[in-house]
């Protein structure tokens, strides 16, 4: 790293979180690292890693005050973090499957982040979300669910915690949540945290997303990962409303060799 830069920005969610780890993890005490996300939780993201002494964090809640925030940083001697495809950094905590069987665990993640809620709507895009109807209809007897979302989020869900093959994963502490997507065989999700978290693990994940440009989504989180054998994608006009097209690309792709 060069003697000239001070200063290292983080920006983004949890996903970009996930691409600098391992670089994160070395950044010298003497470096500065900017923080700067929508993800409120994200000290407890890098406390296990960091004493987070030479860390600043700065918010945002939307667009507008995404670019407030930007203006706000000191530009001289300072870099973007530098990105993996995949994350070699060890899990600050291991979870245990919390089914009684060894059926095959297939992560579901339905939501897109509240920034990428607002930022869509304000774009007219379509909503990054799979519908609980959806969700029903993927869900299969023979294998087990672990289905990820805020405990908002999840509790349209609530009348599956008590089934012997689906597990609700809303932890405070987002490590626990993510150490759960280490357990799936595969990954069903929107184009989210989740999502990238079994990719850098090299999960085979099945993504939903819009069917329109989106070039840091398509930059960072799609195109790196298309030859990888790990990413197969549905590029979907609506994905909430898409229900048909959705369950058809699931069967076909998810459970082919079933």
């Amino acid at each position: 790293m060069s003697n000239q830069v001070n200063k290292i920005l983080i920006s983004g969610g949890i996903g970009d979180f996930l691409q600098c780890l391992d670089i994160a993890v070395t950044i010298p005490s003497s470096i500065e690292v900017i923080v700067m996300t929508h993800f409120k939780g994200a000290e407890k993201f890098f406390a296990p890693f960091s004493d987070l002494k030479n860390y600043k964090f700065i918010y945002f809640d939307d667009i507008t005050s995404y670019s407030e925030a930007m203006s706000s940083i000191n530009q001289p001697n300072l870099i973007n973090c530098p990105r993996s495809k995949f994350m070699d950094t060890a899990f600050p905590y291991e979870v245990q499957s919390p089914f009684d069987n060894d059926n095959e665990i297939i992560g579901i993640h339905p939501y897109g982040s509240n920034f990428a809620k607002n930022a869509y709507q304000q774009f007219n895009f379509p909503e990054k979300r799979i519908s609980k109807e959806c969700v029903e209809k993927i869900i299969k007897p023979d294998k087990n669910y672990l289905i990820f979302g805020s405990e908002k989020e999840t509790s349209e869900f609530e009348y599956l915690k008590d089934a012997p093959n689906v597990c609700l994963v809303s932890h405070p502490d987002i490590w626990v949540s993510l150490s759960h997507v280490y357990l799936c065989k595969k990954v069903i999700a929107v184009d989210s945290s989740i999502k990238t978290m079994s990719l850098v693990k090299k999960i085979p994940t099945y993504l939903i997303v819009g069917d329109f440009p989106d070039k840091i989504r398509d930059k960072y989180f799609i195109q790196p990962y298309l030859d990888t054998g790990c990413l197969q994608v549905l590029w979907a006009k609506d994905p909430k409303n898409n229900e048909k097209e959705i369950v058809e690309f699931i069967e076909k792709e998810v459970y082919k060799n079933n």
